[in-house]
C-alpha cells in the first residue's frame, strides 16, 4: 500500500553545492549552475502553397538553442477495419472512421551540454524543465501522401481535411540556474537513480517530487479499495443468487452487498496506511503495555509475598 519510491527523500538528503565546487568529487550529486555549449542548436519552419516546394515562406525560425523537438501532423480521416466474427468462408467486419491529427515528422534533439565545466546527457534524465511551447499550422510538410477522406466532412469545431500544423517545443540558452541530481562520473552526469535535469530551485523540486509521490499513494489505494470491493462483491454473489428469486429484494440485497463491501474495503485500505504510517506508535503503545504488564505482575507478586511472610 506504501510501495512508492519515495524519490523525494533520497534528493533532500543529498546537499547542494555549485558546480564550481564539484572537482574531484564522485558519485550521487545535486549540483546548480548555468547549462552552456559549444555548438547551439537552430530549427525552422515553413509553409508552402505547392506540393513541390519552390516559394517557401517563412513560419518560424528559432537559434541558439539548447533543445528542441518539432512534431509535423496533418488532420486526416483514419479508417479501422476491426474483424467481429468469422462463420467459415465469411468474415463479418466492423469499419470505424475517426477524425485526428496523424504525427507525419517528428525530431527531437538536445545539444552537447554542460553544467558549468561538466557534461551532461540529458538525453537519459528525468527532464523538469519550463521550456518554451509554440503552435502553428499551414506548415510544409515534405512527402505528403494523397488525402482519403472517404466523403466525411470535420466537424464544426474541427479544421479542415489536410490541415498541417507543426507542435513546436524549445529551450533557448539563457542565463538562468539549472538543477542536477544524478551521479557524477568521470564523463559527467550520464546516470544516476534518480537523474533528474531541472530548472526549479531544490525546495521547488522536493515539494514537486512529494506531491507526486503523494498523488501516486492515493492512487494506490484507490485501485486497492476497488478491487477489494469487487472482491467482497463476487465473494457474496452465491448467496445472492437465491435473493434475486424475490421480486424487489434481489435488487436491494445487491445493493446491500455492495455497500457492505465497500465499507469493508475501505476499512482495511485506511487500516493498512495507519498501520504503515504509525507502525513506531503502535509499537509503543504495545511496548508499553508489556512494560505496564510486568510492572503490574511484579508488584502482585511482591504483595503476595508479603502476605506469606
Amino acid at each position: 500500500m506504501g510501495g512508492v519510491q519515495e524519490v523525494s527523500n533520497d534528493v533532500a538528503a543529498i546537499p547542494l553545492v555549485s558546480v564550481n565546487d564539484l572537482d574531484g568529487q564522485r558519485g550521487m550529486v545535486k549540483a546548480f549552475g548555468t547549462i552552456s555549449t559549444e555548438s547551439s542548436l537552430s530549427f525552422e519552419l515553413v509553409k508552402c502553397a505547392e506540393v513541390v516546394c519552390l516559394s517557401p515562406e517563412l513560419l518560424l525560425s528559432e537559434e541558439n538553442l539548447a533543445y528542441y523537438k518539432t512534431t509535423l501532423q496533418r488532420f486526416e480521416v483514419i479508417r479501422k477495419v476491426e474483424e467481429q466474427e468469422s462463420s467459415g468462408s465469411r468474415v463479418s467486419e466492423k469499419v470505424t472512421y475517426k477524425n485526428e491529427w496523424v504525427t507525419k515528422s517528428e525530431k527531437e534533439q538536445w545539444a552537447d551540454l554542460k553544467i558549468g565545466s561538466v557534461k551532461i546527457n540529458p538525453v537519459k534524465a528525468r527532464t523538469l524543465i519550463d521550456t518554451e511551447r509554440e503552435e502553428l499550422t499551414g506548415v510544409y510538410i515534405e512527402g505528403l501522401t494523397q488525402l482519403e477522406t472517404y466523403g466525411r466532412q470535420p466537424a464544426e469545431d474541427e479544421p479542415a481535411f489536410g490541415t498541417t500544423r507543426a507542435v513546436v517545443t524549445y529551450l533557448p540558452l539563457d542565463d538562468r540556474e539549472y538543477t542536477v541530481v544524478g551521479e557524477l562520473r568521470s564523463d559527467g552526469f550520464s546516470a544516476g537513480d534518480p537523474f533528474i535535469f531541472t530548472d526549479l530551485s531544490d525546495s521547488q523540486l522536493v515539494s514537486r517530487l512529494g506531491g507526486e509521490e503523494s498523488t501516486s499513494r492515493w492512487l494506490m489505494r484507490f485501485v486497492a479499495f476497488v478491487l477489494l470491493t469487487f472482491g467482497f462483491t463476487s465473494i457474496l454473489s452465491p448467496i445472492l443468487v437465491f435473493t434475486d428469486m424475490i421480486p424487489l429484494a434481489g435488487k436491494a440485497a445487491r445493493s446491500a452487498a455492495t455497500l457492505v463491501s465497500a465499507i469493508a474495503a475501505g476499512i482495511i485500505v485506511l487500516a493498512t496506511v495507519f498501520l504503515l504510517n504509525y507502525w513506531w506508535a503502535i509499537a509503543f503503545i504495545i511496548i508499553l503495555g508489556l512494560f505496564g504488564f510486568a510492572f503490574i505482575a511484579s508488584r502482585k507478586t511482591n504483595t503476595n509475598t508479603e502476605q506469606k511472610s
